[in-house]
């Protein structure tokens, strides 16, 4: 408001200063005018000098409004310099807002980037948590259910299959949210000389413990059914008593049949838990570390880190624990449903 009135005023100051010039000007010209006409009352109306008059008239008052002129003439350049100068402050002004502006918006957009930034970082390092959540608890079930028979079993198959691991009841599938992981580079995940190491290998892993799962319910339904439903015909089992007693007594308990599908998918499930508690361990061991050389060390740093476990020596001692089987007996036996 204060600069409104300011500028209007001055905008009349120079209007005055210019009718004041104009109206020097004018009077100027009345005046010898005036005076001439006077000169020549006072000499009797002799009117026969205009030449004379001509040449007064443009002596005297060329100078007076030359001069005018040139006094309105530098009065408005220097308006217009001054409006000049007021410009080019204006835009430089406007220039200095605009950059501050920008820098504003630049800094805005810094921070939003360092944001989305921290999130994803963050978000990685929770990813990265949760599914060596799913996969400590899958080592931790699959132990338990190997430590119910691991100390029972001998080299002898039908030994083997005759001892039931009972499944946990609170086990539950594994479906952890694996594309999370996306940000783990293919080629990176151990162990690499056996595996191609992304995160479909992870996921292959955890598909395994549901395969077991399910493989043990299925073995537990066919021992149940065995120990229900005895085989109806003993005689046929002859074959078997020239291996030992043990196996014909088997299989005239379980037919030949289910007896076979009973050892074989005993042996199946003892080696694939056996591969997959080490899978799953290495997993736990190496992912942190892979995981880590993909998140910023500032987000490790300001929030939670990946976690870390580590075995203790029983939990050790019973992940590389392994009874072979009689493979000399168990291929003997596994051809007999042929004949």
């Amino acid at each position: 408001m204060k600069n409104s009135q300011d500028e209007e005023a001055k905008e009349n100051s120079i209007f005055n200063i210019l009718v004041t010039i104009g109206g020097v000007g004018i009077v100027s010209i009345i005046v010898v005018f005036a005076v001439y006409c006077l000169h020549i009352i006072i000499n009797e109306n002799k009117w026969d000098g205009w030449v004379a008059f001509g040449d007064y008239f443009g002596g005297i008052l060329s100078p007076i409004l030359a001069f005018a002129a040139l006094i309105a003439l530098l009065y408005s350049i220097h308006y217009q310099v001054n409006e000049f100068q007021k410009s080019t402050k204006q835009l430089e002004e406007s220039a200095i807002a605009l950059k501050s502006q920008n820098e504003l918006i630049q800094q805005q957009n810094l921070e939003a980037i360092n944001f989305h930034s921290k999130e994803a970082e963050i978000k990685k390092i929770d990813a990265t948590n949760e599914f060596l959540l799913e996969t400590i608890d899958s080592l931790q079930e699959l132990l338990a259910i190997k430590r119910n028979y691991i100390d029972k079993l001998e080299n002898h198959p039908v030994q083997r299959a005759s001892i039931t691991p009972p499944v946990l009841t609170n086990t539950r599938p594994r479906n952890p949210k694996i594309s999370k992981l996306i940000f783990l580079e293919k080629g990176v995940i151990l162990p690499r000389k056996k595996f191609p190491g992304d995160i479909i290998f992870l996921s292959c892993i955890l598909n395994d413990y549901n395969t077991i799962i399910e493989m043990l319910k299925v073995r537990s339904d066919l021992h149940i059914e065995i120990s229900q439903k005895p085989s109806e015909d003993a005689s046929l089992m002859h074959e078997f008593s020239k291996i030992d007693s043990r196996t014909h007594n088997f299989f005239i308990m379980a037919g030949k049949i289910r007896g076979v599908k009973l050892i074989h998918l005993t042996e199946e499930l003892i080696n694939f838990i056996n591969r997959t508690l080490k899978h799953l361990y290495s997993i736990i061991k190496e992912l942190p570390d892979i995981a880590e050389s993909f998140i910023s060390p500032d987000a490790l740093k300001e929030y939670n880190k990946v976690l870390r476990y580590e075995l203790n020596t029983k939990q050790d001692e019973l992940l590389k624990k392994e009874v072979p089987v009689n493979k000399v007996l168990y291929e003997q036996i596994i051809s007999k449903q042929y004949i």
